[in-house]
């Protein structure tokens, strides 16, 4: 097969009568086949972009730009913030993301409302910002920018609180940071880090971290002054234990270490008793310790795709705890002390070796969303028609066996289920 020239392509283009920018394109330096410039069409980052251009001549057609508050620049194939948007004097949010700018000039400093600026996905360089001294700029995304070093303009945004630096070539969390006092959370996950013999004291009015896919082999005890956290994640790393400096973050509310090597809890662990969300998914912890109930206030708590074969009774002295998820363990039973979480919404058990619905979870009234799927279980009781507030339930991939005669209410209920609303799957049983 011939491949089309550029004298064909301009031939074909006088005898289609379309304009030679409709129908030229460069795809990897060579002139595109007009298959190929369909193809490109159809891309659904093509897509954003021809959304982006209706945006921006939407934008451009507002009369009184003094009322905009928030402008979405996003997948534009921007190299430069366009002069226009400087006309619109009292703009407070500024999203940039997905462009290919390399340098924010001096003229930004006329967008003195600013309090947010992202430049998300964007080509900035470590030395790339113009901009002065500011004091309304509160949070700053410069993630996925190929940055090794933190932009020496970040340390003049006074009131900065949040700034995500997620996804860069940082190897430490750039000290320079401690001149922006007011900042609370950081992001600088998808970075290679090795933060052991950092000084992070004058960092300590972080409230939230964020440090998943970081390469971590382990929580390095310099992490341990910071003691205001309230939200800490250190998701898709390599850590194999938990150490007893943890009881440290006194403060802590939200605790992610999903997807790493954990195979115990300590006991220094439960120190964190203003604990309302914990996150152990995937990891290879076989027995959860009775001193779980020292979470008084944890609201969610994910166990799943562990090794999990028993639970304490003490799971059920958490009275605030409204969705728990053991999914993908060894479980063949759970406690009857849960009849005691009077606020549950969510139990999913789904992916364990339950040969029967256990008992205990026809107390919980309270459930919306119940998963029983990929078990052994054999039939579905009676009293489950009862759940008024039940939005789903799942039983999927169980040896159900229709002629049992605890099944003759199956169909009924679950008929009464969709009528109701509920999402059931199976929906029928045939």
């Amino acid at each position: 097969m011939l491949k089309p020239t550029l004298l064909t392509i301009l031939i074909f283009l006088l005898a289609s009568s379309q304009s030679l920018a409709q129908i030229l394109h460069i795809v990897n330096g060579k002139i595109a086949t007009r298959q190929q410039v369909d193809s490109l069409l159809n891309t659904n980052e093509h897509k954003l972009y021809l959304q982006a251009v209706e945006r921006f001549e939407a934008y451009q057609r507002i009369n009184n730009k003094d009322s905009v508050l928030l402008l979405n620049l996003s997948n534009g194939r921007l190299k430069e913030i366009p002069e226009w948007v400087y006309r619109f004097k009292n703009l407070k949010s500024l999203n940039l993301a997905h462009n290919n700018i390399e340098k924010i000039g001096r003229q930004i400093k006329k967008l003195d409302s600013l309090t947010i600026l992202n430049l998300s996905n964007n080509q900035i360089g470590n030395r790339k910002l113009k901009i002065k001294r500011n004091k309304n700029i509160k949070s700053v995304f410069l993630n996925d920018n190929n940055l090794s070093s933190l932009p020496r303009q970040v340390r003049k945004f006074k009131n900065l609180t949040d700034l995500n630096l997620r996804k860069n070539h940082f190897t430490e969390i750039p000290l320079y940071l401690k001149k922006n006092k007011k900042l609370e959370v950081l992001n600088i996950s998808e970075n290679c880090l090795i933060i052991d013999n950092q000084n992070f004291k004058k960092l300590s009015g972080l409230t939230t971290l964020r440090l998943n896919k970081t390469d971590l082999n382990y929580i390095p005890e310099s992490l341990f002054t910071l003691n205001n956290l309230k939200e800490l994640q250190l998701n898709h790393n390599n850590i194999k234990a938990i150490p007893d400096g943890i009881n440290h973050f006194k403060k802590l509310e939200l605790f992610s270490i999903y997807e790493n090597q954990i195979k115990e809890i300590p006991d220094a662990f439960f120190n964190l008793t203003n604990l309302k969300q914990l996150d152990i998914y995937y990891n290879d912890i076989e027995v959860l310790p009775k001193q779980i109930k020292a979470f008084e206030k944890l609201e969610i708590l994910y166990l799943s795709n562990n090794k999990i074969y028993s639970l304490p009774e003490e799971l059920g002295d958490l009275p605030n705890l409204k969705r728990l998820y053991l999914h993908h363990n060894r479980l063949t039973n759970i406690p009857a002390s849960l009849a005691s979480l009077n606020q549950l919404e969510v139990l999913r058990i789904n992916n364990n070796y339950f040969a029967e619905v256990p008992a205990v979870i026809l107390n919980l009234k309270m459930l919306k969303n119940l998963d029983l799927s990929d078990n052994k279980i054999e039939f579905i009781p009676l009293e489950f028609k009862d759940f008024e507030r039940l939005e789903l339930f799942y039983f999927q991939n169980n040896p159900i066996k229709i002629d049992n005669p605890n099944n003759e209410h199956l169909k009924e209920t679950l008929s009464k289920m969709n009528k109701r609303g509920t999402v059931v799957n199976p929906s029928t049983l045939e």
